[in-house]
């Protein structure tokens, strides 16, 4: 397998930024937030992650606009309260040598649950 991916273990620059190898772990929804907030068991799913190996972390998606109702086990980012907790998520992270970077989320118009916003943020109106 490796002789069909040469690569895969070799470091690369992207921007400024050095990982050490091109696996990256993709976002998945961890269920480990709880009411908005982040919590140890969330800090140590990402971080055993990036011990196995991945140098780049894409985060469950978090929910970034106020304005929009979050799904129960999304991180609120925009919440002051979550800073402390994001910096230990990021700090677990980074104490592997891995980069993590955010999926922002907004449903935009698929957002079907009951308290259906009356505005859409989206790159376009389709």
């Amino acid at each position: 397998m490796l002789e069909s991916y040469p690569n895969l273990f070799t470091p690369m620059l992207l921007g400024k930024q050095r990982f050490r190898n091109r696996i990256a772990f993709a976002a998945v929804m961890s269920v480990c937030a709880r009411d908005g907030d982040v919590t140890p068991e969330l800090i140590t799913f990402h971080a055993n992650r990036a011990a196995g190996g991945a140098s780049l972390i894409v985060t469950e998606p978090v929910s970034a606009l106020r304005s929009t109702p979050a799904f129960g086990p999304q991180v609120r980012v925009y919440q002051r309260k979550n800073i402390e907790g994001l910096r230990r998520w990021a700090s677990a992270v980074h104490d592997h040598s891995s980069g993590i970077v955010a999926q922002l989320q907004d449903s935009g118009r698929g957002n079907l649950r009951v308290q259906r916003k009356p505005f859409s943020l989206a790159p376009s109106s389709l």
